[in-house]
């Protein structure tokens, strides 16, 4: 019971760590295009 709860946990933490840090890349990027696009 304990070790399937804590599977679900950590499929769960890993899945959301991997969203967020899917959108900070993204943001990360489009910020860091939009900035050399307007040096250039």
């Amino acid at each position: 019971m304990m070790r399937t709860r804590l599977l679900w946990f950590s499929l769960g933490l890993t899945s959301s760590a991997a969203v967020v840090s899917h959108f900070v890349w993204k943001d990360l990027y489009v910020d860091r295009h939009a900035l050399s696009s307007h040096i250039t």
